[in-house]
């Protein structure tokens, strides 16, 4: 049973959730590609995983927060120009509507449905 998270195992989290396959892992922290398929199924494992997961989302969410902030300003900006380009008007509207509708939830969820995705190509 695994008490700590080794470096390999901490550096295979990260590899997975950017998205990279068992093998690409496996070479890069010289373990076999079977390993990483069990340290999945452990639960210290997949809690640290699962904070990490959560922690990018909030960065994902907090990068969406400042892009509808400046979304906001631009569109106030573009209600008074004469001549608004409506194409950007309407990203910037749709920038701003995206961006507060989304909750850490929303993206965790997203990230775990692309790891599966991945997962399941493999």
């Amino acid at each position: 049973m695994i008490t700590e998270l080794s470096e390999p195992q901490l550096k295979c989290i990260g590899f997975l959730l950017e998205g990279r396959t068992h093998q690409d892992i496996s070479g890069e922290i010289g373990v076999h590609y079977n390993t990483i398929t069990n340290w999945k199924k452990n639960d210290l494992f997949k809690g640290e995983m699962a904070r990490q997961r959560k922690e990018l989302a909030k960065n994902a969410q907090n990068v969406f927060a400042n892009k509808a902030e400046y979304a906001a300003k631009r569109i106030v900006e573009m209600i008074d120009e004469p001549d608004t380009n409506r194409i950007q008007f309407a990203a910037a509207v749709k920038v701003y509507d995206s961006a507060s509708q989304i909750s850490i939830e929303d993206f965790e969820k997203r990230i775990e449905e692309l790891e599966e995705a991945i997962t399941r190509e493999v």
